[in-house]
């Protein structure tokens, strides 16, 4: 006979799956940081730039139906990668009208 999982089971796979998908995050902002280079010098833009991409990446995903490719606890990988990259390039373009013209 297949046991029901246990209250612990489930709150354990839960949590496991929280993890999993705060590490695809960070880890697609910390790469969208390093690729596009956005010139904001603060503290936590690469988790900015993943948790905004992982709601970006799947309101997206959710609204057009490209949620294919490898997947992470449920959530497709390449839309929460999109996502974090349009929100790095995103301040990348406010830094640069933020900074002003060159002379």
């Amino acid at each position: 006979m297949i046991q029901e999982p246990t209250l612990d089971q489930q709150a354990v796979g839960q949590v496991w799956r929280a993890v999993e998908l705060s590490a695809a995050s960070l880890l697609a902002g910390w790469l969208a940081e390093n690729v596009l280079d956005s010139g904001l010098r603060m503290r936590g833009t690469a988790i900015v730039y993943g948790v905004f991409g992982f709601y970006l990446g799947s309101w997206f995903a959710s609204t057009t139906g490209f949620d294919w490719g490898p997947a992470l606890a449920g959530h497709a990988l390449v839309p929460i990668l999109g996502g974090a990259f349009v929100t790095a390039a995103t301040a990348k373009l406010i830094g640069l009208g933020a900074a002003g013209p060159r002379r």
